[in-house]
């Protein structure tokens, strides 16, 4: 049962992490590092964004989705 108590919640979590950098996120109850994007991670969206809009979709790169829960 321990391992239930020690879940953050999302209002904990916002409340201990939302300042943080590098920055942080909500993975299973857990506060996680997340990692830096590489040359080849930002290589990924252009070609994505190319490809798309090559079969006659519009595409939005930097699109908020807001959060998932």
């Amino acid at each position: 049962m321990k391992a239930v108590a020690d879940k953050l919640t999302l209002e904990r979590f916002r409340a201990n992490y939302a300042d943080c950098k590098p920055y942080y996120e909500l993975l299973d109850g857990q506060a996680v590092q997340k990692g830096l994007p590489t040359k080849r991670h930002a290589l990924l969206p252009a070609i994505l964004s190319s490809l798309l809009t090559e079969l006659g979709f519009k595409s939005m790169t930097g699109t908020d989705l807001g959060e998932w829960r």
